[in-house]
């Protein structure tokens, strides 16, 4: 597997990312394209694929490939331009959390280690809604990221 470690604007950054019927395939995404705050989660994202084995202390793997190739595809396809950094958090089972707060609302995006994406709408203070959606369901990642820097009523 390659990684670029050095991540500029003017490099070529190549992760492997397993799919659900276990073939494997390449992406390389030229950061050029890619806006300064997007450049920054993704390398934060490649340092925590960095932890060691029970990182927590309750033997827990660290991030697996496949979520963090979801989160980075996430990040990608996100103008963070118009939104704040996440924060990001690895989290037991070998995923990884996106942490969104604007205004009175938070957004979780919960990576699994199987490329599973739960989420968690909070809106002050109190969880508003909670599910699971598909890696492919962009369409839906993008209404609730939407939410986030609506309006509130």
């Amino acid at each position: 597997m390659m990684a670029a470690r050095q991540l500029t604007t003017t490099s070529a950054m190549t992760f492997n990312e397993r799919v659900y019927r276990g073939a494997q395939w390449s992406e390389v995404i030229h950061l050029r394209q890619l806006s300064q705050p997007v450049i920054e989660a993704v390398k934060r994202l490649l340092t925590v694929r960095e932890l060691p084995h029970s990182w927590d202390s309750y033997e827990s793997p660290p991030p697996s490939e496949l979520a963090i190739g979801v989160a980075i595809r996430l990040l990608i396809g996100v103008d963070l331009d118009e939104f704040p950094s996440p924060r990001i958090v690895p989290i037991s089972g070998g995923g990884v959390q996106l942490e969104w707060d604007v205004g009175s609302r938070e957004l979780e995006l919960e990576i699994l280690s199987d490329g599973t994406i739960r989420y968690l709408k909070v809106e002050e203070g109190e969880p508003t809604e909670e599910s699971e959606i598909g890696p492919s369901h962009f369409a839906r990642l993008a209404s609730l990221l939407s939410w986030l820097i609506s309006e509130t009523s």
